[in-house]
């Protein structure tokens, strides 16, 4: 999972600039086995796997941008903070060249996130957002990420939205449109 979302960090260096409007006028539903959620029309569902209690679902831009949904069966306690720095330590482990892809010189040595609030799942949440920069050739582009948890009764579910920084505008009406649209049916 985590190869994925490296994967994506580094290939937003070599398509920089090329992101696209998400097209939320024209958005897809997708529903398998327990999840639905709307996406973007020109977005798409690239992954859908469960392994060791942990389903993993990925939405994908036509750029780099991607949404990651974790859902943890059966729930977990992990906080959504512990979670992130986890995730973020993770994440830069699984870049082989370390130098492709560091901590961001605005996170701060604790790892500790910024607060972030959405619309996650059809109800206010709160999240924590995180700094990275890849690098390749010298060119250094900064990415983030926000992670969010619900708690059901029979899963936990994280949901991470993840994109360049200088996307994140172009690209947040599409993570707005998955994170609220998205759904898990209680067994």
């Amino acid at each position: 999972m985590l190869a994925r979302i490296a994967a994506a960090l580094v290939a937003a260096l070599l398509v920089a600039a090329c992101e696209t409007t998400p097209d939320v006028g024209h958005s897809k539903s997708y529903a398998k086995d327990g999840i639905s959620f709307d996406h973007p029309g020109n977005w798409s569902v690239t992954e859908d796997v469960s392994t060791a209690g942990v389903r993993y679902l990925f939405v994908e831009s036509p750029g780099s941008a991607l949404l990651a949904a974790l859902i943890h069966t059966p729930p977990t306690d992990e906080s959504v903070e512990d979670f992130a720095v986890g995730f973020r330590r993770r994440l830069i482990q699984a870049v082989d060249d370390r130098a492709l892809l560091e901590a961001s010189k605005s996170s701060t040595p604790s790892e500790v996130g910024m607060p972030v609030r959405a619309v996650v799942m059809g109800a206010p949440r709160d999240g924590v957002e995180h700094a990275l920069a890849a690098s390749a050739l010298g060119e250094v582009v900064p990415h983030k990420f926000r992670a969010f948890k619900v708690e059901l009764r029979s899963a936990t579910i994280f949901l991470v939205a993840q994109a360049a920084s200088e996307d994140w505008t172009l690209v947040a009406p599409g993570f707005d449109l998955v994170l609220s649209s998205f759904e898990v049916e209680e067994p």
